[in-house]
């Protein structure tokens, strides 16, 4: 979408809130009081470089951290 000219925050927008709500998923798409928690936690500022959304550091579904393999990264 970023190639195609959209800023990398309309492209998260349209990749989240906008899609969440075209499906009409209300509880998904957006964080905010009352929906799912389900978001992931990036190592840089998606909105400077789109490609940084690549750099996933954890997931959470439900509000809690996913465990995942390790990838080379230091432990915590």
């Amino acid at each position: 979408m970023v190639l195609a000219g959209l800023t990398p925050a309309q492209a998260i927008v349209a990749g989240t809130s906008t899609a969440a709500a075209m499906l009409g998923l209300d509880k998904f798409g957006s964080i905010a009081a009352g929906k799912g928690a389900h978001f992931i936690v990036l190592d840089r500022n998606p909105l400077d470089d789109i490609t940084r959304t690549r750099r996933i550091v954890d997931v959470y579904l439900r509000g809690k951290v996913v465990p995942r393999p390790s990838r080379g990264r230091a432990s915590q």
